[in-house]
């Protein structure tokens, strides 16, 4: 009878360990810390690491308003997604260099755009 008992409590608490397991990774998205929303979060959303684009994108100098940019990103991005442009940009020679980085325009202007609206 004992390891009946002690059965089910083992498979309980794995059973439990991994219920929560998977519900830790499944949250994660909700958990990471909230932006403030903007009228370019359509574009933003598709930078894996907003945290570190901001960081770059202040290391580019750029004096285009943040409309402008997103209005390039848009006609850019509509029917490709932002790694499918930016290997065509590095491909083509449309490049940016700040702060000893040599990257696509596209990723620039995103990263640019984040820092405006962070």
């Amino acid at each position: 009878m004992r390891s009946q008992k002690t059965r089910r409590w083992v498979i309980g608490a794995a059973t439990a360990v991994v219920a929560t397991a998977v519900a830790m990774r499944e949250l994660s998205p909700v958990l990471r810390r909230p932006y403030r929303r903007t009228p370019y979060d359509d574009l933003l959303s598709k930078l894996p690491d907003r945290d570190s684009s901001v960081v770059f994108g202040r290391a580019v100098a750029l004096r285009d308003s943040a409309a402008a940019i997103a209005a390039v990103l848009r006609q850019r991005l509509r029917h490709d997604n932002l790694q499918t442009v930016s290997a065509r940009e590095l491909s083509q020679g449309q490049v940016l260099v700040a702060g000893g980085w040599v990257v696509p325009r596209s990723l620039a202007l995103i990263c640019v755009l984040a820092a405006r609206e962070t």
